[in-house]
């Protein structure tokens, strides 16, 4: 190591190990750029940041250990040496006023990836200052991330690319909703006012659970969801899996048939991967002829199209003569007339070009 002073990108992993002595005699990285630890037993954490402090040039933060860190040493340590610091990746055990702290350490973050991040009020307020430059930010989707923050970080992060996060419901979508009562006596939808609408229109890649559609009103709120959804035409990854933080299939989610307003997605022809899991679909041959003709770039779809047997049956014939190679398939077969929508059902296309 004495000798590697332009080593630009560096990984190292121990996962029991009697460390090492101090790193004095160590000499600075004046080229480091990608730093990756990777530590179950091996360095001491202040070994670590001894490390990460001789980096003055680290762009991108790549972290994962069984320990807890000294926060305020790590805040101090990237505030002070790691200036250009702009890519943090953790997977360890974190707080969300540790997260905060980290954050406000940093003078301009562009990704931000945690997936088991303890993500709250004090995280997000910290992650603010960082919203004009954030393109990237995985905070899983098992974390404790609100919808609001998640609304939040879409109507304020104009170079947004990729966003994984828990999940969003309509009602923070959508702002306020004037609901008035019809004639029938059910809810009708007359005006939705987006109180801060999206500004992420370069997002390419979009993995958040939608929720909270309900039962009056369905087709009149999943319409106004949808024209939020068309606004971003470079979408290549779309993924509304209906899966909450316990793994749990909800059911709870978007309605993917033309009836419902599917052709509203027509702006997504970027679009190349699919994903709806745990939502119970009912599509038919209409549906799936108008993805194969709306999404030309489509390679994937994810998701339980029709809880039923023959009808899904029906579906695979579609796909097989569209040249739609029928990858990995796990179903538990249900009769048409089963009560059960068979949740746990899952298809998994391949789509390959003619």
């Amino acid at each position: 190591m004495h000798t590697c002073v332009r080593l630009q990108e560096f990984y190292i992993s121990a996962r029991n190990s009697d460390g090492c002595g101090p790193l004095g005699s160590w000499i600075e990285f004046p080229e480091m750029r990608v730093l990756h630890f990777d530590f179950g037993q091996g360095l001491p954490l202040n070994r670590q940041l001894e490390f990460i402090q001789r980096c003055p040039k680290l762009k991108s933060l790549n972290w994962t250990t069984v320990y807890r860190l000294p926060i305020e040493d790590v805040s101090l340590v990237l505030s002070t040496y790691c200036r250009q610091l702009r890519e943090l990746s953790f997977v360890l055990p974190i707080l969300d006023s540790d997260i905060a702290l980290i954050l406000n350490s940093c003078c301009e973050i562009t990704s931000f990836h945690d997936i088991d991040a303890n993500f709250g009020r004090l995280a997000f307020q910290s992650l603010e200052q960082h919203f004009s430059s954030l393109t990237h930010l995985n905070v899983g989707t098992r974390s404790s991330m609100t919808s609001a923050m998640v609304q939040g970080i879409m109507s304020s992060c104009p170079s947004l690319l990729s966003l994984t996060a828990p999940f969003l419901d309509t009602l923070d979508i959508l702002g306020n909703i004037e609901a008035l009562s019809g004639n029938d006596g059910k809810a009708e939808i007359t005006e939705a006012i987006c109180s801060r609408g999206w500004v992420c229109l370069s997002l390419r890649h979009l993995e958040v659970r939608i929720c909270g559609l309900g039962e009056e009103g369905l087709i009149e709120r999943q319409r106004l969801i949808l024209q939020q959804l068309a606004k971003l035409e470079k979408l290549e990854v779309l993924s509304i899996n209906s899966i909450d933080k316990l793994g749990n299939w909800k059911n709870d989610g978007l309605d993917l048939r033309l009836k419902a307003g599917l052709d509203i997605l027509a702006s997504l022809r970027r679009l190349e991967k699919l994903s709806f899991m745990g939502v119970s679909q009912q599509m038919n041959e209409q549906d799936i002829q108008w993805i194969l003709q709306a999404w030309p770039r489509l390679r994937s779809i994810q998701g339980n199209t029709h809880f039923a047997r023959s009808r899904r049956h029906q579906l695979e014939i579609l796909l097989e003569k569209h040249h739609i190679k029928l990858g990995k398939l796990t179903v538990l077969d249900i009769d048409d007339n089963d009560d059960d929508d068979d949740e746990d059902d899952l298809f998994f296309w391949d789509i390959v070009q003619a």
